[in-house]
């Protein structure tokens, strides 16, 4: 389903080479790293890199049984019914200017949360983060420049 090949694609950035790269230098992607992957255990897998692993139905089923619809129940057992609105942006602004009771507007209900947007945002932090760490190094003895390389090298192929 789109959701969980979506999901799956946000999974696949947070246990991506160039993530854990980030995570060493920049803490804010450590604490992303630490926080998905304490999240993302189950009796099958213990973090993210196992639940990647998983075949691709198994996967699907959990992200969608786990944290797709499990959370929505979650929050339905929590929240009144007559303060919740499950909404679904691909119904558009009519049921949710409703629950809010207000006129709908005449702009097209926005589309922000696709995958080409997530895939540049996250390649564009990376980028960042990396520069950020390489730029540490300037003053660094050889071996740590040589390292940094092949380190720069590996992103590079991971990205062909």
């Amino acid at each position: 389903d789109k959701w969980s090949k979506s999901y799956t694609n946000l999974l696949s950035h947070v246990d991506s080479p160039v993530f854990k790269i980030a995570g060493k230098s920049d803490p804010f992607s450590a604490l992303v790293i630490k926080t998905w992957n304490f999240k993302h255990r189950g009796e099958r897998f213990n973090n993210v890199a196992e639940l990647l692993a998983l075949d691709d139905a198994k996967r699907n089923s959990i992200l969608q049984q786990d944290y797709y619809d499990g959370f929505i129940e979650k929050i339905k057992s929590i929240v009144p019914i007559e303060q919740l609105l499950v909404f679904n942006p691909s119904d558009g602004w009519k049921p949710l200017c409703d629950f809010l009771n207000v006129e709908v507007p005449d702009t097209p209900y926005p589309s922000v949360n696709n995958t080409k947007e997530l895939n540049d945002f996250v390649y564009n932090w990376n980028k960042q983060i990396f520069k950020k760490h390489m730029l540490s190094y300037i003053h660094q003895p050889p071996l740590v420049w040589l390292v940094a390389f092949m380190a720069v090298l590996v992103v590079f192929i991971s990205f062909i």
